[in-house]
């Protein structure tokens, strides 16, 4: 059985040529496991809680998308990258760290450190003119396979795996992708009436 993340609001698709320019914008090379992930799906928010719970508790609200924006224009200010390039240009962050996602608590960033390969949340503690003021940086796993290995979907009070591929005779949850939803489905009359409802 596989949990699926449903991710919405998905930017336009991302080529192999993207990642090398992205890279090279970084200064840094993105993990395989992380490219794998925007190449199918370039960022979104979540329609369910995702969370990592391996060191602490952290809710994903949204995965920032690489290169394109289309609620921004594209501006590069409103991508993965251009937020990370931005924050350290300002000295909010090491040159080393990508922001890639932001939690629900308070909007902090979750990240990478493209040297070690450890996740990160950055919590926002203030601003100062436009840039963020983060809090220390709090471990959330110990390499990008660890973060999606340990990624599960909140239901109702109890945590579901994300990711898990169970075959005949496994008894392990196993590190695979995740498979998520199209990000381009329509939701229907029934769907927005059910909603409704719950309200």
């Amino acid at each position: 059985m596989n949990m699926k993340i449903e991710l919405e609001n998905c930017q336009k698709s991302l080529t192999l040529k993207d990642f090398e320019e992205i890279e090279s914008k970084l200064g840094y090379a993105l993990p395989e496991r992380l490219k794998e992930f925007y190449l199918q799906y370039n960022g979104g928010s979540t329609k369910q809680i995702a969370s990592i719970n391996k060191y602490q508790e952290v809710e994903i609200e949204d995965f920032f998308p690489f290169k394109y924006n289309k609620d921004f224009k594209n501006d590069p200010r409103y991508t993965a990258e251009g937020e990370t390039l931005e924050l350290r240009k300002a000295g909010a962050i090491s040159d080393s760290i990508l922001i890639f996602a932001m939690e629900s608590t308070d909007e902090g960033r979750i990240t990478i450190d493209l040297v070690n390969g450890k996740i990160y949340l950055y919590p926002i503690v203030g601003m100062q003119d436009v840039i963020f003021n983060f809090g220390e940086p709090r471990l959330v796993a110990n390499s990008i396979d660890d973060f999606f290995d340990n990624l599960v979907v909140l239901d109702g009070h109890k945590a579901i795996p994300a990711i898990e591929e169970i075959e005949e005779g496994q008894t392990e949850t196993a590190g695979v992708m995740p498979e998520l939803s199209d990000c381009s489905a329509s939701l229907t009359k029934e769907d927005i009436k059910n909603f409704e409802v719950e309200l």
